[in-house]
């Protein structure tokens, strides 16, 4: 009797004390469409011109991306912030975008425009 109630206490571990990597990273889709036509419409809701609203989406953009590279950082073991932009572009392309659409972006490119816009 002892035996099974040892091991029935081990499985039961508390939340925080699991890793961040061996969590789920991934939530229901209609769930993540309700949330994001209730951010569009919020930010609607709130704006005075079509510029405004695209401001506002583009701020909650770069605040929920920051976000999300924090957590993947946080995730990776050994990963350290890449400070040289080649680097760095690499992890979106590959990390990043397999944690966000569940496969790699297919190719990188540099914009031959402007020497500051990477396309994925």
């Amino acid at each position: 009797m002892e035996s099974k109630s040892a091991s029935i206490q081990r499985k039961s571990t508390n939340i925080l004390e699991k890793p961040l990597s061996k969590g789920r990273g991934e939530i229901n889709l209609s769930t993540f469409a309700f949330l994001f036509s209730e951010l569009v419409q919020y930010c609607q809701n709130r704006s005075s011109s079509v510029v405004d609203l695209q401001q506002k989406l583009a701020s909650l953009g770069h605040h929920v991306g920051t976000r999300i590279l924090d957590a993947l950082y946080l995730r990776e073991r050994g990963s350290k912030r890449e400070l040289r932009l080649l680097q760095a572009l690499i992890f979106v392309k590959t990390t990043v975008w397999k944690s966000c659409f569940g496969r790699e972006a297919d190719k990188l490119e540099l914009s031959n425009d402007d020497e500051k816009t990477c396309i994925f």
